[in-house]
């Protein structure tokens, strides 16, 4: 039996994972650093803390 919470975690998971491409390919610093702050708070939201990471 399949948990409800686990696919809203795999969406998560995957918009987290295109997030991060994003930030991969963008032309800008200041483009990256968004994306980047948006994938912290997708990680927060996914797992908790994101020490280490930009704030």
């Amino acid at each position: 039996m399949k948990h409800p919470q686990s696919r809203g975690a795999l969406t998560q998971l995957v918009e987290l994972m295109q997030l991060e491409e994003r930030a991969r390919v963008c032309l800008t610093r200041g483009e990256a650093k968004v994306c980047i702050r948006k994938a912290d708070a997708a990680k927060r939201q996914l797992w908790g803390s994101t020490e280490g990471t930009m704030s």
